[in-house]
């Protein structure tokens, strides 16, 4: 079979696919921080906003990067500390974002929840905590990748035993622990939504409870399909990573097709990690008719300042 495509589609993606990935995310992230700083009393608004935020940083940090090795090589491999910075900075931003959408997944779930003592643990308060604690956290389990990660032979990454040891770390913590827990977070508040749907009745003496209820109900049915498309842009990564680990030491026994599409995999798994980061606006606003409102009122906010302006300067 002719695999002589891979590298056309490959450069297309590199260099067309993750650019527009970068332009949209940003752009999509920055509406997610306008939608919820105005919401900003509640701990899911706190979560989704530092999210958007690391996001932002993400893929400003990573994306240009890539191209740029694609084109011309890699610029850290000239730099120990770029090359240390480079993966490290790259993981931690990847693992904080990671990690706040799982926040946002156990805040569903404890808004759903009919218990009220747990659900005051969803406070914004507590939010402030848990964003502080995570961010230590990652810069602080990361930091082997500033001990050993190196150059070798012109290449910036890990080498010998060590890539072993990351690569099982990066299954583990990258992929099987946040799949894991998201999915957890995801069953419980899909049944206890179905559990209020049962419960809640639009009834004249409890309108306003209906309402609150409605609301939340909406953001969790947003969250957990987010979930769900993180699921499946994840899932190739992760076989292509067992896959590529389980073949470590078989290196000089593979074929030049199967390396040639073991790249190309790899290459597309990271594009689809990068597409998940910029993913987040386009899956609210087609999902919440009331985000879609916010954001007209926002973008039409936006439009009369900037006319309002314009009609200062000209005079």
């Amino acid at each position: 079979m002719s695999i002589a495509f891979l590298p056309i589609i490959q450069a297309y993606i590199a260099q067309y696919g993750m650019s527009i990935i970068l332009v949209l995310g940003n752009i999509g992230n920055t509406f997610v921080i306008l939608l919820f700083y105005q919401r900003r009393r509640t701990a899911c608004s706190i979560y989704l906003s530092c999210a958007a935020l690391i996001n932002i940083i993400y893929l400003t940090f990573n994306i240009p990067i890539y191209i740029y090795t694609y084109l011309r090589g890699d610029p850290t491999s000239n730099s120990l500390i770029f090359c240390k910075l480079r993966f490290y900075l790259s993981h931690i931003f990847g693992q904080m974002a990671r990690y706040f959408i799982i926040l946002v997944c156990s805040d569903r779930y404890l808004i759903t929840n009919i218990n009220f003592h747990q659900r005051r643990f969803n406070r914004p308060i507590i939010a402030k905590y848990l964003i502080l604690i995570v961010t230590i956290f990652w810069c602080i389990i990361g930091s082997h990748q500033l001990i050993f990660t190196t150059i070798d032979n012109q290449q910036c990454g890990q080498f010998g035993i060590y890539y072993i040891i990351n690569s099982i770390y990066l299954l583990i913590v990258f992929s099987i622990i946040p799949l894991v827990l998201m999915i957890i977070f995801g069953y419980l508040t899909y049944r206890q939504i179905k559990q209020l749907r049962a419960r809640v009745r639009p009834l004249e003496s409890n309108i306003n409870r209906f309402i609150i209820h409605r609301r939340d109900r909406e953001l969790s049915i947003m969250i957990l399909i987010e979930v769900f498309i993180y699921f499946l842009t994840m899932i190739l990564f992760l076989s292509i990573s067992l896959e590529l680990l389980s073949t470590f030491y078989m290196t000089e026994n593979k074929t030049i097709e199967r390396i040639q599409i073991e790249n190309f995999i790899t290459i597309f798994s990271v594009f689809l990690i990068y597409m998940n980061h910029a993913a987040p606006f386009y899956i609210y606003i087609l999902i919440s008719k009331r985000l879609r409102r916010d954001f007209k009122n926002i973008f039409k906010k936006c439009c009369r300042q900037t006319t309002t302006n314009l009609v200062i300067e000209l005079q």
